[in-house]
Formats: structure tokens, sequence, C-alpha cells
């Protein structure tokens, strides 16, 4: 298989920064973040501001983990200036997760993010754009409780494999609606799974996240598998997913990801989204990212990017040098 996406990275002169920050669109054009997660028009405009003000080279659609959840049944917490939250549990004993059966695609906000990609895809038509939507394990813990999900994992881990089989339908047709609506790929965002074990991540979490790759990606569309937990213990089952990119936080370290990666994988990551980019001054924005550059500079397969989505409140001149950072440095040869 030849991934278009990972291929346009791994020829580009200079490496193509990826920062997670439709957040910061909203700012721009004077939404709240609640009506950006809201209304797939809002959020376009927001993303479209952004790309005009900082010409970023990718877009993607809002990282907002509570939409499959809340379309499930989850009590869902909505404020004015941040991504949505899942307070208490959907799936509370067996008869409720024997009973379980996940939504169609496109109830309540699951079909946002497809119809922002569909708008930026008809707006940008020369820029790759990628969905966002939540990995199986992250999910699994909206319905059932964080606390008892892992609990579960070793009193009765069947309960959570059979959830986890009717959660994975659901999420191929998440990603194959993205791909409908034009994107060039789709951000599985798995976080939670980077609490697990490396033997327990492969069993909750990169083996149904290998069927959906198998389902969904090809030379058009690219699955990038995000886990802003992961550290290099964890390497080995998310590679074993297929995914065409691995994308990750300030846990990994990322020059052990790099190295490790076969030819042809892309590795993204890892500025911290609030040490770096939030709290930090423009020129430490500077040193810290070319510090990241230099630690990885026989990679031509890094993806430089923020280690998770940016919140709205992040000072864009500080995404403005981390851009700027990006392009200027120098690029080593390979990885094809």
């Amino acid at each position: 298989m030849t991934l278009r996406l990972n291929n346009w990275l791994l020829q580009s002169p200079a490496y193509v920064p990826l920062p997670i920050c439709a957040q910061l669109g909203a700012p721009l054009i004077g939404c709240s973040i609640r009506e950006l997660v809201s209304n797939p028009a809002v959020q376009s405009e927001a993303v479209i501001a952004l790309k005009e003000t900082l010409d970023l080279p990718i877009l993607m659609n809002a990282m907002d983990l509570s939409v499959e959840a809340e379309a499930m049944g989850c009590q869902t917490v909505f404020a004015e200036d941040e991504i949505p939250s899942i307070v208490g549990r959907r799936i509370s004993d067996a008869a409720q997760a024997a009973d379980f059966q996940p939504p169609d695609v496109g109830e309540g906000r699951t079909g946002v993010g497809p119809q922002v990609v569909r708008i930026l895809k008809n707006h940008c038509p020369e820029t790759p754009v990628l969905g966002c939507m939540i990995g199986p394990f992250s999910l699994l813990i909206r319905l059932v409780g964080a606390t008892e999900t892992f609990e579960i994992t070793v009193s009765d881990p069947s309960l959570l494999m059979n959830l986890l089989e009717k959660i994975l339908p659901f999420q191929i047709a998440c990603a194959r609606a993205f791909q409908a609506g034009g994107a060039d790929g789709v951000v599985i965002a798995e976080p939670a799974a980077g609490l697990l074990s490396p033997r327990a991540m492969r069993q909750f979490s990169s083996d149904f996240i290998r069927q959906l790759v198998s389902e969904v990606q090809s030379d058009d569309f690219v699955v990038v598998l995000h886990n802003c937990g992961a550290k290099t213990a964890h390497l080995k089952p998310m590679m074993e997913t297929g995914a065409g990119m691995l994308h990750f936080g300030s846990p990994m370290h990322l020059p052990t990801a790099a190295a490790q990666a076969a030819p042809g994988l892309l590795i993204g990551g890892n500025l911290d989204p609030y040490a770096v980019f939030v709290s930090a001054a423009p020129e430490e924005v500077r040193s810290q990212t070319e510090q990241m550059l230099q630690s990885c500079a026989f990679a031509p397969h890094l993806v430089p990017s923020s280690g998770c989505d940016l919140p709205a409140h992040t000072p864009i001149e500080n995404l403005r040098v981390f851009l700027e950072a990006v392009r200027s440095a120098p690029k080593a040869a390979g990885n094809g």
C-alpha cells in the first residue's frame, strides 16, 4: 500500500508541522467553544480563519472526545470555553452491557466532524484534511467509567471485550464517514490506552485499532493513531496496528520512537501543549521546538506537532513561532 499523504510528507524538502489547534480558531472568529463543537459551519469558519492566519499546511476538525460517548447516551457537560466532558457512567452492570447497542453514525453530534471535513475540502481542495475521532478503549472508559474499566480489565475482561466488539463497527462507520467527506485520513485519539500495560494495550486497544486500520486505510486515506499518554514500552503494540502515523504526547521519548519506526511509518509529536504552547514565552517555544527537532535530526519521517490538542487560550504567537521554527529546520533524507 502506498499512502499518498505519507509520501507527500516524506518527500517534502522541509518538515511539515501538524499542530492540533482547531480550538484556536474560536477567538479569531469570536465564537465560543460550545458553538465550535456543535455547529459544523462555525467550526469550519474557525479552522479556515486559522489557516489564513498561520498558513497551516494540514487541517483538522476539532479534537472532541465527548462526541461519540454523548451519542451513546452518556451525560455530557458543556462549557462555553472548554471542550465538553463526560460525567457519570452509561453502563454500570452486566445487564446494561448486554443490552447496549451503539447508535448510527450521524446521530447527535457524530455528524459534525464529517461535515466540517467536507466543508474544508470544498474550501481548500489542495490542502490535506484529517478527521478526528475517539479510539476504542478511550470510548469504553467513558461508557463504563475510568476506575471501573481498569478494575474490570482484571476481574471480567470478557465483558469489556464484548463491548469493544460492539463498538468496533460503529468506529469503522465513523472513519468511513470522514472518508466519504473527502478526508485524507483520520486521527484516532486513544489517550486512555497509555494508562494500560503494553500487554493490556494490545488486548483492549491495539487489536481493535488494527481491525479498523485494515478496514479503512488505503492509498488515499491514512490512519493516524494518537496517544498522548504512551511511553516507549507501548511502541510495539502501537506499531502492530498498521497505522500510517503514530502521534505522541510529551511522555514519549520521540527519538526512540523515530528510531524504531519501520520505513514509511511517520512519527508525530510531541511538544507539551501547556508547558510549552500555553505557558512559555515565544523564544522558549522556539528553543523547545529546535531542541525537539535536533533530537530527531536523523528522522525525515518526523511530523513536528503539539503533543495533544491546544486549548483556545493558547497564545497564537507561540503557535506562529513553532511553525516558523519547524519550517526553517534542516531535514534529513531517507525513511522512504
